[in-house]
Formats: C-alpha cells, structure tokens, sequence
C-alpha cells in the first residue's frame, strides 16, 4: 500500500493527465454519440414527412364517392398536372397557360399576365413540392407545399396552398381548370310561366357553388319584380336529391330584378351547392315574384301582396 501511494505521489502529475485524457475521450465519445442519435431521429421526422408530402396518391377510388376511376386514366392525369406545376415552378409561364381550357381562359384568366399575376406568382413565390389526391371524376385536390422542407424541420408551413384542378378534353387535347374552377356547361332551357319567359342559358360550376346565366323576358303589361334582393330563399336551387340551396340573390343588382313590360333582363345568380358528378341543380324556383311591382310599391301591406312561383327543370 505504501509503495502505491508512494508512487501515486512520485507520478501524480501523470497520473491526473492520463486521467483527464480518458474522461475527456468519453465524453468526446458520448457527445458525438448524442449528435448523431439526435441528426438520425431528425433525418427521420424530415425524411417522413417529405415521403408524405411528395407521394401523389393514385387511388382508384375518388374521395367523395363510390364511383371507380380505371388506375391508367388517373396516372395519366397525374402526370399531367405534374407537367402544369413544373412550368409553374420553372415560371415557364406561356407553357403553363397553354394547358388551360378556353373556358377556363375565358371565365377567369382572359390573358397571360392575370394568369401570371393572380396565380403562378401568387403560388409559386418559391418552388414548390405537392399532394395530389383524386376527388371525384376527373378533379382533383392539389396541396401545394414548400420544397425547402429543411429548413423548417420537415413542418408545413402557411403557405401551403389548396386547389382543385379538372381534367377536362377540348377538341381531342386534355386541358385543365384550375382555381377550383370544374367547368362550363351550356343549358338552354326555357319556360313560359304567366306570361313570364325564363331561360337558362348555362351554368359555371365551382367545388363549392354555380353561378346560373339566366334570361327573363316580361310579356305582360305590368313590371314584375323577381325578388326584393334581400331574401336568399327568394330564388332556390334544388338537387337530384331534392335538396334545396339558397342563392346570392342579394349580389345581383336589382335592377336586374325588375323587368318592365315587354323588356328582358339578363344575369348571373349564384348557389350555395358543393360539386357532385352525378348531383347538380336540377329545378331553380323563383318563389316570390311580385306580377305588378308599381302596385307592390303603393300598397301598405307588402307582406300579404299575392305573389306567384315560376320553377324552371334542368
């Protein structure tokens, strides 16, 4: 025992530099073992959620009904919208907007540079990655999320950007709509009710509404006034399911509303009905309309005028 404190004392300068050496070395050992344990569980998280991201789901069925879609058409979509969103992320901006319907042109990018304003420069203020998942038929919902995952740890962030695109064909060419924007359907329909001729001339449908082009002509010898402008139940929408949807009837000027004798009036009513392939409008109802609008005017007791209720079938 002597002879080991004697040399413990004799080689203690040593003795503590060898010992300080080894718990330096552990714990260089442990601490190196703590980063890498940490940049695996991180790579991890990142690596999940850019799998998550980047995967374009194909599935056969769509996400609102039962219909099957064959697994060819949809790959064939997907590819695609793929083409769109790499012209939108490389600004090719001409190349983008050659791949829209004309309705799609016509009813909300009439020319390039609002195409390239309202939405590629909108969207894309930097590169994007996305998640496409078919919704019904031929429209799809698109997630467009940032393509720098790393820097925000694998985390989506609030610019994440939710579209519905719909393939649809023009002249044997596959086009798109974008914007949520599904497509214009020409309707030409007509009804002559008490001497009231209605006609609907087409329709716009979105995924959470559809706005009417309607034509009224007046071929009585009254003014006749189709909604007061404030009541959204004044002009319903019904389903194939027989369910009713209001209008925005208090967005159309109303003087639109008010048709003259022999005159005809023209515009476009909105309806509060989410899209479904198979479900569109089927009957609009013009349930109060006032036959003699200056006799509405003078009396006192509006709430008991007669009124009348013009239906229209799709």
């Amino acid at each position: 025992m002597r002879k080991i404190i004697r040399y413990f004392h004799e080689n203690k300068q040593k003795i503590l530099i060898i010992v300080g050496m080894l718990a330096f070395i552990i714990f260089i050992v442990h601490f190196l073992n703590s980063v890498i344990r940490k940049n695996n569980i991180s790579n991890n998280r990142v690596e999940s959620n850019t799998s998550k991201i980047q995967d374009v789901t194909i599935p056969n069925r769509p996400a609102v009904s039962d219909e099957k879609i064959p697994n060819e058409k949809v790959k064939e979509d997907a590819e695609f919208i793929r083409d769109f969103v790499s012209y939108c992320n490389e600004k090719k901006y001409e190349e983008a907007y050659n791949l829209l319907s004309e309705d799609c042109k016509e009813v909300l990018y009439p020319d390039l540079k609002k195409f390239t304003d309202d939405y590629v420069d909108y969207i894309f203020k930097t590169k994007k990655i996305y998640n496409l998942e078919l919704w019904q038929n031929d429209t799809y919902k698109i997630t467009y999320y940032e393509d720098n995952l790393l820097a925000t740890g694998g985390q989506t962030t609030n610019n994440n950007y939710v579209d519905y695109i719909t393939i649809t064909e023009q002249e044997k060419e596959v086009k798109i709509n974008i914007s949520s924007f599904v497509g214009k359907r020409q309707m030409n329909r007509k009804k002559v009710n008490n001497n009231i001729t209605v006609k609907i001339n087409s329709k716009l449908i979105y995924i959470d509404y559809e706005i009417y082009n309607i034509s009224v002509i007046n071929n009585n010898s009254t003014t006749i006034c189709l909604s007061n402008n404030r009541n959204e139940k004044d002009v319903i929408l019904i389903d194939k399911e027989d369910n009713e949807h209001n209008s925005s009837v208090f967005e159309v000027d109303s003087s639109k509303l008010i048709i003259e004798p022999n005159d005809e009036s023209n515009f476009d009513i909105k309806f509060g009905i989410a899209y479904k392939y198979d479900n569109g409008g089927e009957t609009i109802q013009f349930k109060n309309v006032c036959m003699d609008y200056e006799e509405y005017q003078k009396t006192t007791d509006k709430d008991n005028f007669k009124k009348v209720e013009i239906e229209i079938n799709m």
